[in-house]
């Protein structure tokens, strides 16, 4: 199985996951081919961030998840932006299922 690195959209990847959701939709940037949207499973990501803050007020991920939480909320929202996982310059990683939500 395929894994991938989160390249835009840590927040939301865990908002998904936090509202049951395991397949998404996202766009695939590999290096020297044009974007695409490819179906993944949340236990193939990875996130240079072992922890989100629930209190970040630039993301206000509270609000996020509740959005989330609907179908038209992830339609509204951005989609989340991979890489192949392994890539050079990519920072150290974590699975998405370990990230935590701090308070």
């Amino acid at each position: 199985m395929d894994e991938y690195y989160i390249e835009s959209g840590v927040h939301r990847a865990v908002a998904l996951r936090e509202n049951g959701l395991r397949i998404i939709p996202a766009i695939l940037l590999e290096p020297g081919q044009r974007p695409r949207t490819i179906w993944v499973s949340l236990d193939q990501l990875h996130s240079s961030r072992s922890s989100i803050s629930r209190s970040d007020r630039r993301h206000n991920y509270t609000a996020l998840e509740l959005a989330m939480g609907t179908a038209l909320g992830r339609y509204l929202m951005p989609s989340i932006q991979l890489q192949p996982l392994g890539l050079p310059m990519q920072p150290p990683t974590f699975p998405l299922l370990q990230v935590t939500i701090e308070a």
